[in-house]
């Protein structure tokens, strides 16, 4: 029999007592190949991946396909050989040159992510967009070649912007969103900011009010009514004398007409005469006509310019409603007291984003605009030399990680 190793052994005796089996076991193996041999048919030796099914293995297209986002870091990988195969100019193009030739419209974070079906953080956009910048400015001397570049660069491009850019086309000096226009209507509209606010504003011209009070518009009311009502009776009057010269004139043709020695016979006479009566009748019936019309377009005019004027509306409110802080509301109206027009416009303002210091002086800015669209030769050397059409682009600086502000340090403390 053979000897069992003892639990209790040493390692080293262990391995002492497992040598007989070793050397057993390696007899009977010697034994069983010497059998195998001197067969005559020998059997091949049997092995453990005999039963394995083992087929070609099917490599990934790509070497990014183990990547988290193997679609976006071969595009990545495809800009980046474009910019390392081809040269880059010495110089970057200034700010002046940018503005003349327009940048590249590239799309989006969030348009980026639609086509493409992948979501990205924004530092990756940002290299993202940092390398397509750079493909853009490579020197591409064969014409195939950069026709082959473009077609696959402009798969970034958004084709609304590049529409856009199209339509308005390079003329940098027109700079529309830095002066106001005017609309359809005959309103006078602006925009401005300041901070994180936006503002933008509609202006009306009006014409100022007769003194009076509302007694006074039901009095012209009830005179404009009353002067219809006149105009009315008199177009009936005319319209009857009409149909009387009309029946005469038809009466007086009936008996016979042979009688004329002077040669216009008596027949004649009568059809001029009812001509000349019908001239007449219609005359006074267009200028009863226009009278009437004017009488109404008074009326109405009256009641125009007994409307409210000079109100200051911001977001639908009152100024004084919406801007608590009395320098605020001053801030707001200083472009109407140095261009002089205080009551002479119905000012509509809507404001959003920042604070109320930040929305008070976008509302400045966007007003002041708008004033020099209404009447620049008047309005803009004043609202200039005020400094009221120069937009104010400082920001708050962020707060830094460690401070409590964003410079502000705290105390150095020794222990």
């Amino acid at each position: 029999m053979l000897a069992r190793p003892v639990l209790g052994a040493s390692p080293h005796a262990r391995r002492l007592l497992l040598l007989p089996c070793m050397a057993v076991s390696r007899r009977q193996v010697g034994q069983d190949s010497k059998l195998a041999s001197s067969s005559k048919d020998p059997l091949p030796p049997s092995s453990p991946f005999d039963s394995l099914d083992i087929r070609p293995v099917q490599r990934p297209d790509t070497p990014s396909y183990f990547m988290p986002k193997p679609k976006y870091y071969d595009m990545l990988a495809a800009i980046t050989n474009i910019v390392e195969a081809y040269p880059q100019p010495k110089r970057l193009p200034s700010p002046k040159a940018l503005k003349k030739t327009g940048t590249t419209p590239w799309l989006d974070k969030k348009k980026v992510e639609e086509r493409f079906g992948f979501k990205l953080s924004e530092g990756e956009f940002l290299n993202f967009r940092n390398q397509l910048d750079t493909a853009k400015r490579a020197i591409i001397k064969n014409g195939s070649e950069k026709h082959t570049v473009n077609l696959y660069l402009s798969q970034f491009v958004d084709e609304e912007k590049e529409t856009q850019m199209a339509g308005r086309g390079k003329d940098t000096k027109s700079k529309a969103k830095n002066r106001g226009r005017v609309d359809a209507v005959g309103r006078f509209t602006a925009g401005g900011r300041r901070k994180t606010a936006f503002a933008s504003v509609i202006i009306a011209p009006v014409n100022p009010p007769k003194p009076g009070s509302e007694a006074d518009v039901a009095d012209a009311l009830m005179a404009a009514s009353l002067e219809v009502s006149r105009l009315v009776g008199q177009i009936a009057e005319i319209t009857a004398r009409l149909a009387a010269a009309e029946s005469a004139a038809t009466d007086a043709a009936a008996p016979d007409n042979s009688s004329g020695a002077s040669g216009i016979s008596l027949e004649d006479k009568m059809l001029r005469l009812a001509e000349e009566q019908q001239q007449n009748q219609e005359q006074q019936r267009q200028s009863a006509a226009a009278a009437l019309a004017e009488a109404v377009a008074a009326s109405s005019v009256d009641v125009i310019r007994h409307a409210p004027l000079g109100e200051v509306l911001v977001n639908g409110r009152a100024l004084n409603e919406y801007f608590v802080r009395e320098t605020d509301r001053e801030s707001v109206v200083q472009p109407m007291v140095v261009a002089g027009t205080i009551g002479k416009y119905n000012v509509f303002l809507r404001v959003k984003g920042g604070g109320h210091t930040g929305q008070a002086e976008a509302c400045q800015l966007a007003l002041s605009r708008a004033l020099v669209a209404c009447n620049r030769r008047k309005h803009l050397i004043p609202l200039s030399t005020a400094g009221l059409l120069v937009p104010d682009a400082r920001f708050v600086e962020r707060k830094k990680t460690g401070k409590p502000k964003a410079r502000k340090s705290y105390t150095w403390v020794k222990r």
